[in-house]
């Protein structure tokens, strides 16, 4: 589910994940508010309320790391 947000989260195209669109997109699926905002902070290392490219490709690399 994660991995499916970070992918589809991105709605105005800007290759930047904001707090609100992944918010949305994971509290459709079931998550908590205090899940989203615990996973959310732990990989928006500057701390600006988006996941730039990099930060996405952390994230999406523990949850393939987590899978194996």
């Amino acid at each position: 589910d994660i991995q499916k947000a970070i992918t589809s989260a991105d709605m105005n195209n800007d290759s930047k994940v904001d707090y609100i669109e992944f918010r949305n997109n994971l509290r459709e699926k079931g998550y908590s508010d205090v899940e989203i905002e615990a996973l959310f902070a732990k990989y928006d290392l500057d701390g600006d309320r988006c996941l730039n490219d990099e930060e996405q490709k952390n994230l999406l690399k523990d949850l393939l790391t987590q899978h194996e």
